[in-house]
């Protein structure tokens, strides 16, 4: 089955009529999410979230949805429209970074720690928790960072969904040295916020800015005593390669492996940093079919990177699945 152009025009004005009342909009979601989500994962359901993400919906409460990340992760998520969260409302298996969930989940065992440097709504950081408790990993920990107001009290209302407890949430950034920044949100893109105004002018040139606390490597070091095996994963649209800079002393002390977010106008300035080179890391790619080794950060659709020092304890990463929906 597939949208024509005809179902198009109507799903449109169908949705454009029904977003105009709030109510409208929670009885017609309740209603698309319980006929979607029982079905399997097809391009039929892709084209529905689509045409469902292409219209504008007043904002409004909806009930949370549970879903699985990896093969068997679950989180709850309250799925509200313009967040990453959203995708649960059709899906119990959502496709968002798919790869990077199965990639992941089989080596959570070896951390100890992770720091989420851009958590936005907790999707991450909620995988990480949860997988942890799974695996009776009661000492484990996670520190969340997200300078976007809105995507912290998102963040911290699907914590309280999922009653985890080995997450601390913080209200700002992370970056090369302590102060108060400019924060970039473009007008209905919670997921784009950025310290980079120009990264955020690509989403709309309506932006709300604020300013955000920045900490720097030092202040972040007083959480890390404790540490142990350490994950950090980096997805802060644009400033990583600042982010990074700033972290280079934690770097150095903990040899943490890092997750990135690869972004294809920021690669250069990521290959530039000759430090993590020289710190005898190593850059994996991870895609659907697993992770691929490469010698310089090459953009893709995959915008995921695992980089891994030599003395990592975590095995040299393998084909680990695939995501055969995309």
């Amino acid at each position: 089955m597939k949208f024509t152009s005809a179902a198009k025009r109507a799903a449109h004005l169908a949705h454009t009529v029904i977003g105009k009342s709030p109510l409208a909009t929670r009885w017609y979601f309740a209603l698309l999410s319980g006929v979607l989500r029982p079905l399997p994962e097809c391009k039929f359901k892709r084209q529905i979230l689509n045409s469902v993400l292409a219209a504008r919906w007043p904002e409004c409460d909806l009930p949370s949805r549970r879903v699985i990340l990896g093969t068997k992760t679950s989180i709850a998520l309250y799925p509200r429209f313009g967040e990453i969260g959203f995708e649960s409302l059709v899906s119990r298996n959502p496709l968002y970074e798919r790869e990077v969930f199965f990639f992941l989940e089989p080596r959570l065992a070896d951390y100890d720690t992770v720091v989420e440097i851009g958590a936005n709504v907790g999707l991450f950081s909620l995988f990480f928790a949860t997988a942890f408790e799974r695996l009776q990993k009661s000492d484990s920990q996670v520190f969340a960072f997200e300078p976007s107001r809105k995507a912290y009290l998102r963040l911290l209302q699907n914590l309280k969904l999922n009653a985890v407890r080995n997450v601390q949430a913080f209200n700002c950034a992370v970056g090369e040295k302590t102060v108060f920044a400019s924060f970039f949100e473009p007008e209905d893109h919670l997921n784009n916020g950025s310290l980079l105004e120009e990264f955020a002018l690509i989403f709309s040139s309506s932006l709300q800015v604020s300013q955000t606390l920045v900490l720097n490597a030092e202040l972040l070091e007083t959480l890390l005593s404790c540490a142990g095996r350490l994950l950090i994963k980096i997805d802060a649209e644009g400033a990583e390669s600042r982010i990074l800079t700033g972290l280079r002393s934690v770097i150095a002390k903990n040899k943490p492996d890092i997750l990135l977010e690869v972004l294809p106008m920021y690669q250069d300035s990521l290959n530039s940093m000759g430090f993590l080179r020289a710190a005898g890391y190593r850059f994996f790619n991870i895609t659907d079919r697993g992770a691929a080794k490469h010698e310089k950060f090459t953009a893709s659709e995959f915008r995921d990177w695992l980089l891994v020092p030599n003395e990592s304890s975590v095995e040299t990463p393998q084909l680990v699945g695939r995501n055969e929906s995309r």
